[in-house]
């Protein structure tokens, strides 16, 4: 019995988004982080870091995302200067773990076809290490 390329595509999908959740993104995470609106803390997927891999791979593949993962919580943060004033607060969105380790790869996945195949060599901005003035 033969598979079918689809399905072999998406075990490779799953393959590659399996290993990057085990290996990388789960281990760069801060536990001291806050957790979104669906109320897992980053230090949960620290300790188990091997346990939820393929189970948010899957998740994510197959498009059924809940919706306390697509929504952020908007805090305002003081910066300086009065703190009536507005304008001295800096909105920061805290989004869902599961969120933040898709968002990780995605960001990676993309980086690296755009290096791998040559097409942002001058373009600098957003990069790390890079100077946006250069």
């Amino acid at each position: 019995m033969k598979r079918s390329p689809k399905k072999e595509k998406c075990v490779c999908v799953l393959t590659i988004i399996h290993g990057h959740l085990q290996k990388k993104f789960i281990s760069r995470l801060r536990s001291i982080s806050s957790c979104g609106s669906d109320a897992f803390p980053p230090i949960l997927f620290i300790r188990l870091k091997h346990c939820p891999s393929l189970p948010l791979a899957l998740v994510y593949f197959l498009g059924v995302v809940p919706t306390d993962w697509l929504t952020a919580l908007i805090v305002p943060v003081f910066k300086k200067g009065t703190a009536g004033d507005l304008a001295n607060y800096l909105p920061i969105s805290i989004t869902c773990v599961p969120s933040k380790i898709m968002e990780r790869i995605i960001t990676c996945k993309i980086l690296n076809h755009l290096y791998l195949h040559n097409i942002i060599p001058a373009q600098h901005g957003f990069l790390r290490r890079h100077s946006t003035s250069n």
